[in-house]
């Protein structure tokens, strides 16, 4: 091997990080949900002579994606942004004055007030027959001809003077008034003939109708984890969901404590040292449909029967009766979370509506502020995907049939959702489901996504103790390596598994989703061929994304016969009830082959990556899927091309013949430093910006990362 030297390159070598960001095209409409609206035909505050005061919401659109020094400047120009609405444009409180402190900006396009029509939702104005309501209050107050709201109002509202208005408007009954994780919502009954004047109140932002939510029904171990006859490597490995718990939410009952799969003969009532369940907290009284769920989830009386769930080392915080003074479903959610839970099971719903309403923004809500969370949620059972499973951050989960009909979806909504989102994302089965039945020791048959879903929760449980016991990397707990993961990574995982079905003509699809779970393909163990790497990024904490801002992670593929399987999603920031449009911020997933063949995430011909194509600015799930990979380094980019909230974190799974770059100068990774690696590094410094040579991870090839291949070229060294 042949000694180098700077000038033995004979090249000219240039420093420093080259980048280069597109600006979005400037928006000229906003899609709202209760009509589309034209920037260019309301009335620009901008090119007023001065902005009066006011508590009323405001628009300011921006010319692109937020950025922390475009919030800075908005600041200091008197702009407080108070929430995301639609495209590039934010909700903001504009301080009275002169205009031109903003247009001095440049990337202000425009400024204007919110107006009132903009605040009901249509679902309030059709001229549709009644509901038929199943909930006895909601009949009393159709038949008094009032409509059930929930109201959002204004971010930072007074509360008082919300409740001194709301009680104002003649027949106005106010049930509740309470925080969601920052959002101000009121439930309030009301006559029709005063929808008008509710949306001209300063401290109201939208309106829309208060949500009927409803239980939905129609050798799950086994199946789920290697879909082999009794073969459970998880449980060998003693992986059960120990230590963990299960949050479970229920709209009409409750489980059935005396049953023997929750039963503990020292304990009569739920609290932090029962064996099953350390929380219960419902006045609803217990139910087939309750008792069912909780067991396919976390059930274990003590013997491998149908009276033990898929986690049943699992235990269970339990929640229940979504009545109309419990639509806040954020404080539900919260309330399981403070008591331990971190992966929580939803199998109801609403079949009322499919629109971004404030349900599904309670749900990424929730996940955006606790992004170690992940929520649950089974679809309608037929037709088109309804609400809230249609939220960004949940993962929504149709119903296989079980042994012998796997390969085909028996109960779910189809999407997408109304904005073009991939939705569902997983299968599980769900017919045929035994589980316990009634009291005592029983055991029953249930069909229906309410069914497939808590297998999927019971499964998330057990991938969180894979982390939290320290069995990543090696297989094997080790509790040095142990670790929190985010809902993301834990929801990267359980899709990175998936498998396709058979029925699945196109790949993935909006009636299977990513396909059929099938935990052991993502999960690595002692022995398996299939390998495992992750990446684990926080929301709004040190290393998440801005605007502009983009990460390489490398690693090597190895000779073998896996599939390569990259899967990266992310909690997204809360969408605006008052918008169609939910998405808030978008990352994008890049592969990079060896030899720089680059493939998009979520572009595929026939289930696998192809070159070419368009990056996804939809869906906060982006997979790359490469049949036969070339052995040798690869990369996964993931790049910040909006982040118009806080900043944004991420969860990566890379699964198939996979390792770690561990040497990261043996470029073609056949376990040498020399001249190959040499001529590979060459071309990367000649790209600059390739991410081939860039050793220490700057962007950029340049000089540094030509001292740290001499190194190891020199001294056989691999850093």
């Amino acid at each position: 091997m042949t000694a180098l030297n700077a000038s033995t390159l004979g090249l000219s070598l240039c420093a420093g990080l080259a980048f280069a960001a597109t600006q979005a095209f400037a928006q000229d409409a906003l899609n709202l949900r209760a009509q589309h609206v034209r920037l260019r035909d309301t009335p620009d505050l901008l090119k007023e002579r001065t902005i009066g005061g006011t508590t009323a919401p405001r628009i300011v659109t921006l010319d692109g994606p937020m950025s922390p020094e475009r919030r800075a400047a908005l600041a200091k120009a008197g702009v407080q942004i108070k929430g995301f609405l639609d495209g590039d444009s934010f909700m903001a409180e504009i301080a009275p004055g002169s205009p031109a402190a903003l247009n001095r900006l440049g990337f202000v396009r425009s400024a204007s007030d919110f107006m009132p029509e903009w605040k009901i939702s249509p679902d309030l104005l059709a001229q549709a027959p009644a509901r038929n309501f199943k909930d006895a209050v909601r009949q009393r107050l159709q038949a008094k001809g009032k409509l059930a709201l929930v109201v959002s109002l204004v971010p930072g509202a007074d509360q008082n003077l919300a409740r001194t208005q709301l009680a104002a408007l003649p027949g106005a009954e106010l049930i509740r008034l309470d925080n969601a994780g920052g959002d101000l919502l009121a439930v309030l009954a009301l006559p029709a003939d005063q929808l008008r004047a509710l949306s001209r109140l300063s401290t109201v932002f939208f309106i829309e109708p208060a949500p009927e939510f409803e239980d939905r029904n129609a050798n799950a171990r086994w199946i789920a984890q290697t879909n082999i006859t009794n073969s459970t490597p998880f449980y060998t490995a003693s992986l059960t969901g120990t230590g963990q718990i299960i949050g479970i939410v229920e709209a009409s009952t409750k489980l059935d404590l005396s049953h023997c799969s929750f039963f503990d003969p020292l304990i009569s009532v739920a609290g932090p040292t029962h064996r099953k369940v350390v929380y219960l907290n419902t006045p609803r009284n217990v139910g087939l449909h309750a008792t069912h769920v909780s067991c396919t989830a976390a059930g274990d009386a003590g013997d491998n029967t149908n009276t033990r769930g898929i986690a049943y080392g699992s235990r269970i915080s339990f929640v229940g009766g979504l009545a109309l003074d419990q639509t806040v479903i954020f404080n539900l959610f919260l309330d399981n979370y403070n008591h331990g839970a971190f992966v929580h099971n939803n199998s109801w719903g609403n079949s009322g509506t499919n629109a971004y309403d404030v349900t599904c923004r309670a749900v990424d809500n929730f996940s955006w502020l606790n992004d170690q969370c992940l929520l649950m949620f089974a679809t309608s059972e037929s037709g088109a995907l309804t609400n809230p499973e249609n939220a960004k951050n949940c993962l929504a989960v149709v119903a296989t049939g079980n042994v012998g009909t796997l390969e085909s979806v028996l109960y779910g909504g189809t999407g997408p959702t109304t904005d073009g989102r991939r939705k569902p994302e997983i299968a599980a089965p769900g017919i045929l489901t035994s589980a316990v039945n009634g009291t005592g020791c029983g055991i029953g048959v249930q069909a229906g996504t309410s069914m497939a879903t808590p297998v999927v929760t019971g499964m998330g449980s057990i991938i969180r103790q894979y982390f939290t016991d320290g069995f990543y990397p090696s297989g094997t707990a080790n509790a040095p390596d142990a670790f929190t993961p985010t809902g993301p990574l834990i929801k990267s995982m359980l899709l990175n598994s998936a498998v396709r079905m058979s029925s699945q003509a196109a790949y993935p699809n909006n009636v299977g989703g990513w396909g059929r779970l099938l935990g052991d393909r993502a999960v690595y163990l002692p022995g398996d061929a299939r390998k495992l790497l992750v990446r684990d990024q926080r929301n709004n904490a040190p290393g998440a994304f801005s605007t502009g801002q983009f990460k390489y992670i490398r690693f090597v593929v190895t000779p073998g016969n896996e599939d390569l399987r990259v899967t990266m999603s992310f909690h997204d920031a809360p969408g605006n009830v008052a918008s169609s449009a939910p998405v808030v911020n978008n990352l994008d997933l890049t592969l990079i082959a060896p030899g720089n063949t680059q493939y998009l995430g979520n572009v595929f011909n026939n289930g696998w990556s192809t070159t070419g194509g368009s990056s996804d600015p939809l869906n906060n799930v982006e997979m790359g899927m490469i049949q036969s990979p070339a052995p040798g380094v690869w990369f996964a980019r993931i790049d910040a091309a909006a982040v118009n909230v806080g900043t944004q974190g991420y969860g990566l799974v890379v699964t198939g013949n996979v390792a770690e770059a561990t040497c990261i100068c043996d470029l073609n990774a056949d376990g040498l430093v020399d001249d190959a690696d040499f001529v590979l590094f060459v071309a990367s410094y000649d790209l600059l910006e390739d991410p081939v040579g860039d050793f220490n991870g700057d962007g950029v090839t340049d000089d540094a990362d030509f001292v740290i291949f001499l190194d190891s070229y020199n001294e056989l060294l691999c850093p």
